[in-house]
């Protein structure tokens, strides 16, 4: 047999593992860890909390008034 072709099993391992980690990238851009789970919450907290402090009108006992839609869950929630 001739030419470059690794012959023995090991040796074909050893040349598709090189090959799987000379392609990967050093460091991951999609890597999970604590600080981007820490961020990902503090991004959904903020946006929650924007949310929640919009207003929204009410109609109660015939009249109209304003409240935020925090206050309009929290009296839904605990008037059902």
């Amino acid at each position: 047999m001739g030419g470059n072709f690794p012959t023995t099993r090991r040796q074909r391992q050893s040349v598709n593992t090189r090959r799987i980690t000379a392609s990967l990238p050093s460091t991951d851009p999609l890597q999970k860890g604590p600080t981007r789970a820490v961020g990902r919450r503090e991004i959904l907290a903020a946006l929650l909390a924007a949310a929640l402090n919009e207003e929204v009108t009410v109609a109660e006992s015939g009249k109209r008034q304003q409240v935020t839609k925090r206050k309009a869950v929290i009296v839904q929630l605990v008037n059902e």
